[in-house]
């Protein structure tokens, strides 16, 4: 009863430290609960603290690294011994604590965010409307915020991008102007990116965190229906159990001598199913960790393995071309491990399956792009539908057993009524094979897991997709969703396993959103216009300052592979898939010029500082040289390989070329003759200032940077929503960029005045 024994002065002498820093903890928390007799004495502790902060300097806050915790306790203990009043006031002063961008970001220097992140929920989830607490929307906006963001800014703690971030919020809500008013008090200068195209809602982050990174590739994914343990089968033959609270591998399962195709639970959660190439179903026990069972009546590699609802029957399908249907009796299976029924004769390999909610009809997606519906009381076929051009690669049916959904190598993925069996729907979106295919246990929504790294969203009622979620860096090869609909957990070939909000990937604002794939951007000088050219050969001219697209040229008949301006914005010039230069007028919009010389694709473009001439690099192995003025070929220079890029030196006098062979060379621009040559490569996905002051630079993990040049340092960051594919930078660093799901960014380099 030491602490007890305390009083005012005692207590507040121990708590002061030298340097004005209180390190508080849960165990100090603890400790003080295990040696007070009752609530109320703990209560008399609290105030003690309370009334020791409110003597001291308002900095001492910002560094007191659990401060939010004690005051969430203290609030507690309020609430249960019913002081509603005082409460409120400690409420109301953890509220002004967790929405203050100076506290917030000392936690999350001290890589304390997930804790930070905790202490909002709970005080959230506490808050009850007879408080009367006004500030309660504030708190959940922050909370929503750091939250959704909480995955990027613990990746990139030393870029500040949680400061970026906040910077970037949206002007409904305090976050960006308080960020700037504390940037006053940081060591100058601050340097950011300002997000000129800045949605009107939160920057929401639908990935959570990367819950296990293997060095070989996930094939399948099982979560338990209680969401304890996550169980995968990779490549090398292992299944491993994992606990989802710790992200700790609890077993591996050891039998399997190739990879693994497919990974089923049955519904109880008491025995794990798998089945290999070779030809191998394993059944195992998820209480014991034991193999009990192994199933050998296949002639080639499991595809796909189902248990009816009831887990009165195992369906397994093979590249054999044969289905079977097994009794799911263990003690049958040991003494006669042979199927009760064998589908054979059918025109294709079944891929994957699916069946209904009354555990009826089995549903079959065949190689030939053929559905089968096959009736498992009366053990018949009941009816074929036909909709994809190639194989279905994924099955599932809604919880109402309303709709059929299938996916296919076509990339579409179809919507069929169960009763009426027709095709009611057909969406499309994806840029790849889609490979698994996910229902909401609501029925509101398909997700999608495509071969091109992504993971797409539809609304199943409307048909319409939602949003692309990347951040894998192979295909997806399984899906999960929990029962709640909070998660999407994705596995790939990459060997990492991820965890996505869904509410913030459904709530995701992206910045502009292009209907086709972008493949080619630019920027005047001024970085006041900005020139996007798409795969489908459309020209889309962007009012950077207004945020607004001021015309689309309906321009080339194939993809744009290269833009470029004339620098007084007079002429723009297009480079395509056939064979042409294109020159266009600015104010008529009016084609000028075709410059057809090329033999095959051009893919890079440059317009010389003094306007005077236009040169392209094309795959079949030249440089053309053009008069801007007279829009005539004026010299070709022959190369040995396809020229991919051009980049112009800052003298106007030479430039330089890089070809398919990995040969770089400078050529000098009066003479049109090579002055230097060595091997190497260019970076198409990055861009150079005119004045060569800056770089902006792309990284694999979806950040895209500013390099001062001179001074070889990164001056500021910014997390794009997927993989930069595209970007160009004016002089006076405004920035035009897009990532591989077509977002369109326009960002500005900008300093915080002191």
């Amino acid at each position: 009863m030491t602490l007890i024994s305390m009083n005012n002065k005692d207590f507040h002498d121990e708590l002061i430290l030298s340097d004005k820093k209180v390190l508080f903890h849960n165990h100090f928390i603890n400790f003080i609960k295990d040696n007070l007799i009752d609530i109320k004495e703990i209560n008399l502790i609290y105030n003690l603290i309370i009334d020791w902060l409110d003597s001291n300097d308002d900095f001492l806050y910002y560094y007191v690294n659990y401060i939010d915790s004690y005051l969430l306790e203290f609030a507690l203990i309020c609430l249960k011994i019913d002081d509603k009043v005082k409460a409120t006031e400690i409420f109301i002063k953890l509220i002004n604590l967790l929405t203050n961008i100076r506290f917030v970001d000392n936690k999350i220097k001290q890589g304390m965010l997930n804790e930070l992140i905790d202490v909002y929920k709970k005080t959230i989830a506490n808050i009850t409307d007879d408080l009367e607490i006004n500030s309660k929307d504030n708190l959940l906006t922050w909370f929503k915020f750091l939250d959704s963001e909480s995955y990027v800014i613990t990746q990139n703690i030393e870029l500040n991008i949680f400061l970026q971030q906040a910077i970037n919020q949206s002007i409904e809500n305090n976050i960006s102007d308080n960020t700037l008013d504390y940037l006053k008090y940081l060591s100058s200068p601050y340097i950011y990116l300002r997000w000129i195209n800045k949605p009107i809602k939160h920057i929401y982050k639908a990935l959570k965190e990367t819950l296990i990174s293997s060095s070989v590739g996930i094939q399948a994914l099982k979560l338990t229906s209680d969401n304890k343990y996550l169980i995968t089968a990779s490549e090398d033959g292992k299944i491993k159990i994992w606990d989802l609270l710790t992200k700790e591998e609890i077993l591996t399962l050891i039998n399997h001598n190739s990879i693994i195709f497919s990974l089923i639970i049955d519904i109880n959660n008491q025995y794990i199913i798998s089945g290999d190439s070779n030809s191998i179903i394993n059944i195992w026990d998820l209480t014991t960790k034991q193999l009990i069972l192994s199933l050998k009546e296949h002639n080639g590699s499991i595809l796909s393995l189902l248990l009816t609802l009831d887990n009165k029957y195992l369906i397994s399908t093979s590249v054999d071309r044969s289905v079977k249907i097994w009794e799911f009796n263990l003690k049958v299976l040991n003494e006669n491990p042979t199927p009760l029924i064998t589908l054979t004769g059918l025109d294709s390999i079944i891929n994957t399956l699916a069946i209904t909610q009354d555990n009826q009809y089995i549903i079959l997606g065949s190689n030939d792009g053929k559905i089968i519906i096959w009736d498992l009381i009366n053990r018949q076929e009941v009816i074929s539908l036909f909709g994809h051009d190639f194989g279905v690669t994924s099955l599932a049916v809604t919880l109402n057993n309303q709709y059929i959904v299938s996916a296919g190598e076509d990339r579409n993925i179809k919507i069929w009524d169960l009763s009426t069996k027709t095709l009611t729907a057909t969406l499309t979106g994806a840029t790849s094979s889609i490979s698994k295919i996910k229902i909401t246990s609501d029925n509101q929504y398909i997700i999608a897991g495509s071969n091109d790294k992504t993971i797409h969203i539809w609304n199943l009622n409307t048909g319409l997709p939602i949003t692309a979620l990347a951040g894998h860096n192979d295909l997806i090869t399984d899906l999960e969703i929990t029962l709640d609909n909070q998660y999407i957990i994705s596995a790939s070939k990459d060997g990492d396993v991820k965890l996505w909000a869904l509410e913030y990937a459904l709530a995701s604002v992206i910045p502009t959103k292009q209907r086709f794939n972008i493949s080619a951007v630019t920027i005047n000088y001024d970085g006041s216009l900005g020139v996007v050219g798409e795969t489908c050969g459309l020209i889309k001219i962007w009012d950077i300052d207004n945020k607004q697209q001021i015309a689309t040229i309906n321009a080339h008949q194939k993809t744009i592979n290269a833009l470029a301006l004339t620098s007084d914005n007079k002429y723009l010039a297009s480079a395509s898939d056939d064979f042409q230069v294109k020159i266009w007028d600015l104010t008529t919009l009016e084609c000028v010029a075709i410059l057809s010389d090329h033999q095959d694709r051009v893919l890079t473009l440059l317009i010389t500082l003094d306007d005077k001439y236009i040169i392209s690099g094309s795959d079949d192995k030249t440089i053309k040289i053009w008069d801007l003025e007279k829009k005539i070929l004026d010299t070709t220079l022959i190369d040995k390989a396809g020229i991919y890029a051009l980049m112009l030196g800052k003298d106007n006098k030479q430039f330089a070329s890089a070809n398919f062979r990995g040969k770089l060379r400078l050529w000098d621009l009066a003479t049109k003759r090579i002055l230097k040559e060595h091997k190497g490569w260019f970076d198409t996905k990055t861009a150079i200032t005119k004045n060569n002051k800056y770089q902006v630079l792309r990284s694999e993990d979806s950040t895209l940077s500013v390099l001062d040049i001179e001074n070889e340092i990164v001056l500021a960051s910014f997390p794009t929503i997927s993989l930069v594919t595209r970007c160009a930078i004016s002089d006076n660093g405004v920035i035009i960029s897009c990532d591989q799901l077509g977002n369109l960014y326009f960002l500005k380099l900008e300093n915080v005045e002191y």
